[in-house]
């Protein structure tokens, strides 16, 4: 009597691209039709949205990169239920992702504020400040485009680029020292931001402001 054996196929993902175009269409019905093999992703920037074989077509190479290693189960970073090649917001912080490629060379994984290694279309903290991007004012006009975004300490780095942005120095009196006595006249010294103000108390009541010079 023989044993029965057990065959185990491997399934292979495939992805094609050009597939809106009478080749691509039928490269990826002979994929569908093949034993073994498996049409995962489809990608054509002119048909992108469209249905073939089964799969949503995607725009292209940067599209098929967004999907992931594992093209079977394509990466979604926000976790809004929208694949990354699909999403124009990959991380869910407000700024689409075209707007990420810092360098404008059309390639956004080469754009990493923070260089925490993850590039600032997924990174949903750009600057590494501890606060999230899309809580950092990036686009005020909710429009996807930071071109409004807020500056806080007007240095020509949006806040949300800017691990140091709005941050504001501790106000410090050095002199003089809480209770000293001093006459009609007192200079106030210490260190903090142009325009902080701190006010001067005598007994207790108010009797005066002074601002940090710029």
């Amino acid at each position: 009597m023989s044993t029965p054996e057990t065959l185990v196929s491997a399934i292979r993902s495939v992805g094609v691209l050009g597939a809106a175009g009478r080749m691509g269409r039928t490269t990826c019905d002979a994929v569908v039709a093949a034993p073994g093999l498996e049409l995962v992703a489809v990608a054509d920037p002119s048909a992108v949205g469209d249905e073939i074989s089964g799969c949503t077509v995607l725009g292209g190479v940067a599209d098929l990169i967004e999907v992931g290693v594992d093209v079977a189960n394509p990466l979604d970073t926000d976790m809004d239920g929208i694949i990354d090649a699909l999403d124009t917001d990959d991380d869910g912080d407000g700024v689409l992702t075209v707007f990420e490629d810092l360098d404008g060379d059309g390639d956004p994984t080469n754009d990493d504020t923070d260089g925490d290694g993850t590039p600032d279309y997924l990174d949903v903290d750009d600057d590494g400040d501890g606060a999230d991007t899309s809580t950092e004012q990036a686009d005020p006009n909710g429009d996807g485009d930071p071109a409004d975004a807020v500056d806080t300490d007007m240095d020509g780095v949006p806040d949300y680029l800017d691990p140091a942005d709005g941050m504001i120095a501790d106000l410090v009196i050095g002199s003089p020292a809480d209770g000293d006595t001093v006459g009609l006249t007192v200079t106030v010294s210490g260190t903090g931001e142009p325009g902080q103000e701190v006010e001067v108390l005598v007994d207790g009541n108010v009797v005066g402001t002074a601002t940090v010079d710029a």
